[in-house]
């Protein structure tokens, strides 16, 4: 009984589209990766070096990730004990709008570029 309720909420998961895993934590970074029918798979990288100062306050309890203003393959993270940045995989962007790591197509990141002559 107990593995028939596991194995229905793990399909229920995956089905619906819901997150797997909570919010990432400073020492782990969650990166999706499209599979053939749609569904989502996460996966975990570590975390990169801390940065000078994070772009929003930090709220106790409360661990968004926020794209970064100057790079599409990256992200910070702030907690209580400072900001953290983080790198998406190779050839993925930080998606704003879903809060992870997706194909860039579909990540919707747009950043100001200025012409240089």
């Amino acid at each position: 009984m107990q593995f028939t309720l596991f194995t229905t909420l793990i399909l229920a998961t995956f089905t619906l589209g819901a997150p797997l895993f909570d919010e990432p934590t400073l020492d782990t970074n969650v990166h999706p990766i499209e599979h053939p029918k749609g569904i989502a798979a996460r996966i975990f990288e570590t975390q990169s070096k801390p940065v000078e100062k994070c772009p929003i306050p930090y709220i106790k309890g409360i661990r968004r990730p926020i794209a970064d203003d100057k790079d599409c393959t990256r992200y910070w993270i702030c907690d209580i004990e400072g900001p953290i940045q983080f790198t998406c995989k190779q050839y993925l962007h930080f998606s704003p709008k879903q809060g992870f790591c997706t194909i860039p197509s579909k990540a919707g990141c747009k950043l100001l570029v200025a012409m240089v002559d």
